[in-house]
């Protein structure tokens, strides 16, 4: 049933997307151009990554392997610039833009199941929009979404097939 509802929830997004242009504005009103998913010397963002940890300024760290234990909190970044996160209980889904290291993320749509626990949806919404930077490691296995700021930070772990 949840794979039903994860593409239910894909498709509307598309069309969603589809219908708004080419084009998005973020939070702070900023056009954001939707082009090439990737980073510098050939590195790919695309793809399917684990959320392994969650840093909102010097405050609060959120492990979701600690938090939800056995639960997939995973991100999707797809080539034609959409993404989804699964948390386990809601979906966050959107566009995003990525030129060399900078990478932005269009206000997204949540579904809103009340849940147990939610502090990495409430943490993901918070950040997403402020997200800036992306740095692949050298192996592309880790990547680190930032804030301008440094502090807020998003750690990923490409999933492997």
């Amino acid at each position: 049933m949840n794979s039903v509802v994860f593409k239910i929830a894909v498709a509307a997004s598309a069309v969603l997307f589809a219908a708004c242009g080419g084009r998005q504005e973020n939070r702070k009103g900023e056009k954001l151009d939707f082009g090439s998913a990737t980073m510098d010397a050939g590195k790919s963002i695309v793809g399917e990554w684990d959320i392994a940890g969650i840093m909102c300024g010097d405050s609060i760290a959120i492990s979701p392997a600690e938090t939800m234990p056995g639960v997939d909190v995973a991100m999707e970044l797809a080539a034609d610039e959409t993404y989804v996160v699964r948390t386990g209980c809601n979906t966050i889904s959107g566009s995003y833009a990525s030129r060399g290291n900078s990478i932005k993320f269009a206000d997204g749509v949540m579904t809103e199941m009340a849940c147990d626990d939610m502090a990495v949806e409430d943490a993901l919404r918070q950040l997403l929009p402020e997200i800036e930077y992306c740095e692949l490691s050298e192996d592309g296995a880790m990547a680190t979404l930032s804030a301008s700021d440094s502090r807020d930070i998003i750690r990923l772990t490409r999933k492997h097939d």
